[in-house]
C-alpha cells in the first residue's frame, strides 16, 4: 500500500454504517453512495456502499455498526453504474440530474464470525462495554481517540452489532477490493450517518443514497433531499437480484419503487443516522 493515497469509487468500497474509518493515521471522507434495498414484509435490509477516502496509513480498516447480526456477501462491480443508467434512462428529457455522491478495563467484545469477502478480513462482534471494546480495537491496531470512543459507546449502549473490515494486500502488496452487502433485520430500513468528528475532515464532499422498496415512498430522510424516483419492470427483477447477488425470490414482492436522495453538506458534525419514513408512519407517529 502507498504512503498517501486517494481510493477512488471504483477501487476500493468502503462498507458498512455510521461508517467508523481508523488506521494508524487519521482518515478523512470523500463522497459516497451507498443503495438500500429494503424488503417490508420480512424486515431486511440490504446495504451497499462505495465512498472516496483519503489516509496516510499503512493499515486501514472500517467499524460498520448495524442494529442486528448481518450477513455479508460480494455483489457485482456494476451494481451501482446499472442502477444509475437504469434511472437516467427514465429521467424525462430536460429534467435535472441529481449530483452525484460521496475507566477501568471492561469485558471483551464477542467475536460472532471472522469471514473473508471482497478483499477484505471481516469480525463481527457483539459488545456489551464500550471500553472492552476500544481496547479490543486497540490490540487490533484500529487507532483510539475520544471521537472515536464516544462513536464505539454510542453504538455499546444502542446494543448494535460491530463489523470491523480490514483491507487484506494480495501477495504483490496490492489492493483489490470489491462491493460487499451488508443484509440485516431492521423494522424501519437505516442509512448510516454518525461519523466520529475526527473522521470528518472537510465538509461538503457528499452523499447520494438510492433506496428500493416495494410498498410505499419515502417522505422523510432526515439531511436528505428526496430527487428522481422510478419503478423497475416485472422482467428486470432477475437482473436486479444478481447485481445484488441474491434469489430472486429475496427481493421485496411486488413492484420496486427506486428513489434517489443527496445531501452536498455530508459529513456534518454530531449529525444522527437516518431512518426512512413513508407518509402513513409520520402520520401515526404525529397522532400519538
Amino acid at each position: 500500500m502507498r504512503n498517501a493515497f486517494l481510493v477512488s469509487l471504483s477501487a476500493l468500497a468502503a462498507v458498512g454504517h455510521g461508517c467508523c474509518a481508523i488506521g494508524d493515521r487519521p482518515t478523512e471522507f470523500g463522497g459516497q453512495s451507498n443503495i438500500i434495498l429494503y424488503d417490508r414484509a420480512r424486515g431486511i435490509e440490504h446495504f451497499v456502499r462505495q465512498a472516496e477516502f483519503t489516509s496516510k496509513s499503512d493499515s486501514v480498516g472500517f467499524i460498520a455498526p448495524t442494529p442486528t447480526m448481518p450477513k455479508l456477501a460480494e455483489v457485482k462491480p456494476d451494481l451501482f453504474l446499472w442502477l444509475h443508467t437504469y434511472m437516467e434512462s427514465q429521467r424525462p428529457k430536460g429534467m435535472s440530474r441529481s449530483r452525484p455522491g460521496g475507566g477501568s478495563s471492561g469485558g471483551a467484545p464477542t467475536i460472532l464470525a471472522v469471514q473473508d469477502v471482497a478483499g477484505y478480513e471481516a469480525t463481527i462482534l457483539k459488545a456489551t462495554d464500550a471500553i472492552g471494546m476500544t481496547e479490543w480495537m486497540s490490540e487490533n491496531e484500529y487507532t483510539m481517540n475520544e471521537d472515536v470512543a464516544n462513536w464505539i459507546k454510542f453504538y455499546v449502549e444502542k446494543e448494535w452489532i460491530f463489523t470491523a473490515f480490514k483491507v487484506k494486500k494480495s501477495e504483490d502488496g496490492q489492493i483489490r477490493t470489491g462491493l460487499v452487502r451488508m443484509s440485516f433485520a431492521t423494522p424501519q430500513p437505516y442509512n448510516p450517518y454518525f461519523v466520529p468528528a475526527s473522521n470528518i475532515g472537510s465538509y461538503g464532499k457528499g452523499l447520494s443514497v438510492m433506496t428500493i422498496d416495494s410498498l410505499e415512498t419515502f417522505e422523510d430522510a432526515g439531511f436528505l433531499t428526496p430527487g428522481f424516483q422510478c419503478a423497475f419492470p416485472e422482467h428486470e427483477r432477475a437482473t436486479i437480484a444478481k447485481l445484488f447477488a441474491l434469489k430472486t425470490t429475496d427481493l421485496p414482492k411486488g413492484p420496486l419503487l427506486m428513489q434517489k436522495w443527496h445531501d452536498g453538506k455530508f459529513p456534518r458534525r454530531d449529525a444522527p443516522d437516518i431512518f426512512f419514513k413513508t407518509a402513513r408512519e409520520l402520520s401515526l407517529a404525529w397522532m400519538r
